[in-house]
């Protein structure tokens, strides 16, 4: 068995969300947070889990409406507080 060196340990679920949190509550019309593009759909959109599910929290939990673009290069999409 072979031992790995200094690989660091994933964030947790609880930490991605209170990083989520501390975002939305600091976020202001205008401003924007970006994530890394991570699957396609069936229908060939490219999408990130993660800032679908900061959409969905910033609507339910705080009312925001977010509204996101996918960038030139297909990498990473970013997520605007418009409302």
């Amino acid at each position: 068995m072979k031992v790995d060196k200094n690989i660091p340990l994933p964030r947790t679920t609880h930490e991605r969300a209170r990083e989520a949190h501390e975002a939305l509550a600091n976020m202001g019309v205008g401003d924007s947070v970006v994530f890394t593009i991570d699957h396609t759909t069936k229908g060939g959109a490219k999408r990130s889990r993660e800032g679908e599910s900061f959409r969905v929290l910033a609507n339910r939990h705080y009312g925001y409406k977010l509204v996101s673009r996918t960038d030139k290069n297909k990498d990473t999409v970013r997520f605007w507080r418009v409302e």
